[in-house]
């Protein structure tokens, strides 16, 4: 399950959350990042957008992985006015093969960073 908080706006924070991935969660999860990124825009306002891994989940399934990167290819336009930059936490390994795919599809048009200490990975989107 994708989670999120906007209310450091417009710091917005993404939790990847253990769950069974049920696609109307999900998809009211896109719904809500959708409606941030334009109001982000017409707002005139850049979003740092913090992705934050845990160490008890488990990897996504396939179909999430197809969700997420037709989504975010959708969206790109979006992406691309309304993000300052983008940092990823992921505290061990296990999203590295989703970010991986994701990557290959989507450029980021902003600066991106990966990191597996938290700390570090805010500190560098703060600065």
């Amino acid at each position: 399950m994708l989670l999120y908080d906007n209310s450091n706006w417009p710091l917005i924070i993404i939790h990847f959350k253990e769950s069974k991935w049920d696609k109307d969660a999900y998809d009211s999860f896109m719904c809500a990042l959708n409606a941030l990124l334009t109001q982000a825009t017409q707002e005139r306002v850049r979003i740092r957008l913090f992705i934050m891994g845990t160490q008890d989940i488990a990897v996504p399934p396939m179909r999430v992985w197809r969700w997420v990167i037709a989504d975010i290819l959708r969206m790109r336009p979006l992406f691309k006015d309304a993000l300052l930059k983008t940092s990823i936490y992921t505290p061990d390994n296990r999203l590295d093969r989703f970010f991986e795919m994701l990557f290959k599809v989507y450029k980021p048009s902003r600066p991106l960073n990966f990191s597996a200490n938290r700390e570090e990975a805010l500190q560098w989107l703060m600065d």
